[in-house]
Parts: C-alpha cells; structure tokens; sequence
C-alpha cells in the first residue's frame, strides 16, 4: 500500500478514519489503529509509525504513563 510505504522512521501524520494500510498487505495491526473489510485505519489523530510489519499510530497528545524504572521527581 502507497500510504504504508511513505510512513518513515519519524512516521505521517494521520487523522482518525485515515486508512494507514492494506491488511492483506502483510501488515499487523498496533495500537491506534482498528481494521474494517481488509483495510487498517487510524483510530486516533498522530503519527503513523511501522516497525517491521507492525503498523500503530503515536498519538500527538497524550497523557504520561509510567514505566517500570522511570524516575520521579516530587
């Protein structure tokens, strides 16, 4: 798919309902995205990003969420 082969390292930016692939294309679904009659669109407006064959969508706004061995302060 056209869109899927522009997203880069950085990734596009998208807007809920956008289609981001194909997914009889070989690409998995990550978050940020839901799939309808063989298609993967954005859920959520951001960045488009793929690893390998994993599509997702960064949101551009979000709330922290912590990790295991984040340090905090206060």
């Amino acid at each position: 798919n056209e869109k899927s082969e522009q997203m880069s390292e950085h990734g596009q930016l998208v807007t809920p309902g956008d289609v981001v692939a194909e997914d009889d294309s070989g690409y998995s679904r990550g978050h940020g995205t839901y799939s309808i009659d063989g298609e993967l669109y954005a859920s959520v407006a951001g960045y488009g990003e793929r690893v390998n064959k994993l599509i997702s969508v960064v949101p551009m706004r979000s709330r922290y969420h912590g990790h295991v061995g984040d340090v905090v302060v206060g």
